[in-house]
């Protein structure tokens, strides 16, 4: 396991779920012709998640990268939730 951290592919790995969290979600806050066609109650759940993943999601995912990478075992574990988290939120 130390090998996949030591390889920095976890660190890429976050940090590319980070940019595409933060790319995603600003394009759904600030274009909204995307949800034309969606309900009012679809466009609420989408722009509250959005805000979720942006006040929470990514700074706590670069706070227990910026751990992990000093070798902590509880932020490695909070980051394997953290990605978790986030591949839930995009494959719903």
């Amino acid at each position: 396991m130390d090998e996949y951290w030591e390889t920095g592919l976890g660190y890429k790995l976050a940090l590319g779920v980070v940019a595409a969290t933060v790319l995603i979600s600003m394009l759904d806050l600030l274009h909204a012709p995307i949800f034309m066609r969606e309900t009012a109650s679809i466009k609420a759940q989408v722009l509250g998640q959005d805000i979720v993943n942006l006040v929470l999601g990514v700074p706590a995912t670069l706070y227990a990268l910026q751990l992990s990478r000093k070798g902590s075992l509880k932020a490695r574990t909070a980051l394997i939730g953290l990605m978790a988290y986030f591949a839930y939120t995009f494959l719903s």
